[in-house]
């Protein structure tokens, strides 16, 4: 970070490589603390890009904006940018880490809604332009392969794919990428929770200077020394700083993930205290008395934040069209965007129903 901000002076005296200064301003500006001035940066420089029709300055700040985005835990605002940096297309040859990262960033968001012909389609395209890791978040063939291979091949245990997301974080670090590997090791685990990626996160994470990223750090290693007491402690520590819905998230993909590994008492004590500190999030989704899904789609959907497609056919004995046509109708029910927040609906639903 600190020869990063050597180069910021450089950069910004070039007109040809404004792209690059306004991406490293913006990022150095999340990573030092103030994600909300890095997003109304963000904003004004668009605004003069759109204007100005300078296609690898809008490209890269919607990517920027998508993974402040990200770590805020707004995901509707960070595809949103997304799709719009896309719109453009690849703006020039040297865009196409940034363009790949991009796809690889509504693929993942693809995965997750169950749109797997569309998330290999993306993936096909990105593997062209980038297939290896880079500095950016959504670099790289290897995280989304994972997943893909998970639906493919029911042989793989959650084990082979916690090592697989644990190896890509590493590798990252171990390339000289530290914030890369950081922002994949938070983003992953938000999603799917495992010991040995958050192990890997704080790794990375203790190879670079102080970041916004140092507390989730903390608090994924503790939930993976299983240390519910250093949870709170870490909780406690900042109650109204801007990374505590990222600490949230984590606690609540932890719970999740303990559930299907079988530690009821752990995943009921981490969702619960993911939900009583979390309000906003329990206001975003409001939890109707009657729930509006069949309890198929209930079953299902209750599984959809940690298992893959197949992974829940093999479960209840169904086949694979059969969960896919659940898992449509439960999120067209619902209104809702994806497998995580479905699952979340679900897991309340219960609750409601006591």
């Amino acid at each position: 970070m600190s020869v990063a901000k050597l180069e910021l002076g450089t950069l910004s005296s070039n007109p040809s490589l404004r792209y690059l200064y306004v991406y490293l301003r913006a990022v150095l500006q999340l990573l030092d603390g103030d994600p909300h001035g890095a997003l109304a940066f963000i904003a004004r420089e668009r605004k003069a890009a759109a204007e100005s029709f300078d296609r690898p300055l809008f490209a890269t700040l919607s990517y920027t904006a998508a993974l402040v985005d990200y770590y805020l835990g707004d995901s509707r605002a960070a595809l949103a940018s997304i799709e719009e940096g896309l719109v453009i297309g690849r703006p020039r040859l040297t865009m196409s880490p940034v363009y790949a990262a991009m796809l690889n960033l509504q693929a993942m968001a693809a995965h997750f809604r169950g749109q797997l012909a569309v998330r290999d389609d993306l993936v096909r395209t990105a593997a062209q332009l980038s297939p290896n890791p880079g500095p950016f978040l959504g670099t790289g063939f290897d995280i989304i392969e994972t997943m893909m291979t998970a639906e493919r091949d029911l042989a793989r245990t959650s084990a082979d794919r916690d090592r697989d997301v644990a190896a890509a974080v590493r590798l990252r670090a171990d390339s000289g990428y530290v914030i890369g590997a950081v922002q994949t090791a938070a983003a992953v685990l938000t999603l799917e929770f495992s010991d040995e990626a958050a192990r890997a996160f704080v790794e990375a994470d203790a190879r670079a200077e102080e970041t916004v990223y140092r507390r989730p750090a903390r608090i994924a290693g503790a939930l993976a020394d299983r240390d519910f007491d250093r949870v709170v402690a870490i909780l406690d520590e900042a109650p109204a700083a801007h990374d505590r819905n990222l600490l949230l998230r984590l606690v609540s993909a932890a719970g999740r993930r303990a559930g299907l590994d079988g530690d009821a008492e752990r995943s009921k004590a981490l969702i619960a205290l993911a939900a009583e500190e979390f309000p906003a999030a329990r206001a975003a989704m409001p939890v109707p008395t009657t729930s509006p899904l069949s309890r198929r789609e209930g079953e299902i959907a209750r599984l959809t934040a940690t298992m893959s497609n197949p992974e829940i056919a093999a479960r209840l004995s169904l086949s694979r069209r059969t969960v896919e046509n659940h898992i449509a109708n439960a999120l067209r029910k619902t209104g809702l965007r994806n497998r995580v927040e479905l699952a979340r609906f679900a897991e309340e639903a219960v609750a409601a129903q006591g």
